[in-house]
């Protein structure tokens, strides 16, 4: 999150070579020219990509099949209501749930902040989408930044939210509309050590499919980490480190195999084995688009066994690519 906020050290890396745009890899599938910063992706069970835009309170929509995909407002909150929107989660089946807030990119700070929801199942296909009203499921009343959000139970209705700058995570009770201060430790922090200064901690947060376990990002010590949690989302055991990430680690996903894909900046895709062994993919520098990086998130197609190789990543410079993983 934030990526283009935040210096970028130049880094000694042994990185994996880019893959030419020629061959297929890596494409640019959509570049957004209304001045959205996309912050976060999520993919509905249709194939649709969501974008959540950082800069203004839209949710975009787009169908990643299309011979030229169009990317078309399927959310949209008032400016009195939100600036923007950071993490979204797919609680129950095409009903998703987002982080949204009045963010100011100077200090890191957050009024107002809010998780909605809103129902897409009605909805046709990219281009032909209907708008969605959201719903507000709850107010966050002590926020520094909000940022990414996951489902820990769907049946119960509760999400796991994380706040970058308090370093903390929250739960939010869909059912009861309650959110509360559910975990806090060190590694959910930002250090004061020199050479890590990110001012953002927690960033990125993804539970196992069985809800047992909930992996984070750190962005300011450029980190991946795990822990158990019990059903409401507090830590059953410590937190344990599954690999340090290059570039800065914002936010990620995790595939079918267990294999994790971070994204780090500027034009970086990290690739965390089962074992803790990282492979760095330099993706998204390419011939069509130099330099038009800073991934932010990643999602995983649907809808076909072809869509689900496919790796979808949003950059702050309004870029989303489209990675097959087979070639990298």
């Amino acid at each position: 999150m934030f990526s283009t906020l935040v210096a970028f050290a130049s880094l000694a890396l042994a990185v994996v070579a880019a893959p030419s745009s020629r061959d297929g890899a890596v494409r640019v599938l959509y570049t957004f020219t209304d001045g959205a910063y996309p912050e976060n992706i999520a993919v509905r069970p249709n194939g649709d990509i969501l974008v959540n835009s950082l800069s203004n309170g839209r949710v975009y929509t787009l169908d990643p099949t299309a011979r030229k995909p169009q990317a078309r407002v399927l959310v949209e909150l008032a400016p009195q209501a939100a600036s923007g929107f950071t993490g979204i989660t797919e609680y129950e089946r095409d009903k998703f749930a987002v982080v949204s807030g009045k963010f100011n990119l100077t200090d890191f700070t957050t009024k107002e902040a809010a998780v909605w929801s809103f129902d897409a199942a009605d909805c046709g296909k990219g281009s032909n989408a209907t708008t969605v009203k959201p719903k507000k499921i709850v107010d966050i009343p002590v926020s520094g930044l909000p940022n990414g959000i996951t489902t820990l139970d769907s049946s119960r209705g509760i999400l796991l939210a994380a706040d970058s700058v308090l370093g903390v995570v929250w739960s939010i009770d869909l059912h009861r509309g309650v959110a509360r201060h559910i975990a806090e430790d060190a590694t959910l922090k930002t250090t004061t050590a020199e050479g890590l200064g990110y001012p953002l901690g927690i960033n990125g947060v993804h539970t196992t499919r069985d809800g047992s376990n909930l992996y984070f990002t750190n962005l300011n010590t450029e980190t991946l980490y795990k822990v158990p949690v019990h059903r409401d989302g507090s830590f059953a055991d410590n937190v344990s480190l599954v690999a340090n990430i290059h570039g800065g680690a914002d936010d990620f996903i995790i595939g079918k195999d267990g294999r994790v894909w971070v994204t780090g900046m500027p034009t970086f895709l990290n690739v965390v084995h089962r074992n803790g062994k990282v492979d760095v993919h330099d993706v998204l520098q390419n011939e069509a688009n130099p330099g038009k990086g800073n991934p932010t998130a990643a999602a995983f197609g649907r809808g076909s066994k072809a869509q689900e190789k496919i790796l979808y990543v949003v950059t702050s410079w309004g870029v989303v690519y489209a990675v097959d993983t087979t070639r990298i």
